[in-house]
């Protein structure tokens, strides 16, 4: 009996492996996520987006055959001292043809024909780098060398920015403003002349006295 109870369970776990969603069963891919899997996003979409930018534009065509291209998917993008500065970016994968996603410049994706190439830009859109292969002649082959330095220099500048962008310190507050002469102790401003009042040490007020008159003089 327990043999057939435990040879039941067995099948049923197997059922269960074999019809799960595959969202679940990729839920810790993490790292060993292949670049294949990355989204696309139009362009408008990516901009919006407060990380850096890290874009694949490729050749859907050469992809399985171009040892270039297979080189920069698996020896490049699959690192994993790679992955773990992307985690910083939004990585996406775009078609050399503009047919998946809209707004990517030709000048862009269009260097990825029968090849590829990679987009690095920081968040604020003020520094970009762009490598294809054509940036073999400008002394920037696509290596994973190169493109962790790109990497780097993209995130320090996000590090910067961020330290610049931080709130100020409060200011010191001013001085506590000089009390208003009425309200020094001793003094009463509202009365001129001889009724003018004057604090004693001890605080309480005297009028001075008024000239006592001679004392009657015998006649």
């Amino acid at each position: 009996m327990n043999s057939v109870r435990s040879g039941l369970l067995l099948v049923l776990s197997i059922l269960a492996v074999c019809f799960a969603p595959k969202s679940c069963l990729a839920a810790n891919a993490g790292e060993n996520e292949s670049v294949k899997s990355w989204p696309a996003r139009d362009m408008d979409v990516a901009l919006k987006s407060d990380l850096p930018l890290f874009v694949y534009f490729f050749d859907k065509s050469v992809t399985d055959k171009n040892n270039m291209v297979k080189a920069l998917e698996v020896t490049i993008l699959g690192n994993a001292d790679l992955k773990v500065l992307l985690k910083r970016f939004l990585v996406l994968k775009v078609r050399h043809d503009g047919t998946d996603v809209r707004g990517w410049p030709q000048n862009w994706r269009g260097n990825a024909e029968n090849s590829a190439a990679l987009l690095l830009t920081t968040s604020d859109h003020e520094r970009t780098l762009f490598f294809d292969k054509n940036s073999a002649g400008k002394g920037q082959s696509i290596t994973l060398d190169t493109i962790m330095v790109a990497a780097e220099q993209i995130l320090a500048y996000e590090d910067s920015k961020k330290k610049v962008d931080k709130p100020k310190a409060k200011d010191t507050p001013p001085p506590t403003p000089v009390a208003d002469a009425k309200a020094v102790p001793g003094l009463n401003l509202d009365k001129k002349g001889d009724d003018m009042k004057v604090a004693d040490k001890k605080g309480t007020d005297k009028t001075p006295d008024k000239k006592k008159k001679p004392a009657d003089m015998d006649e």
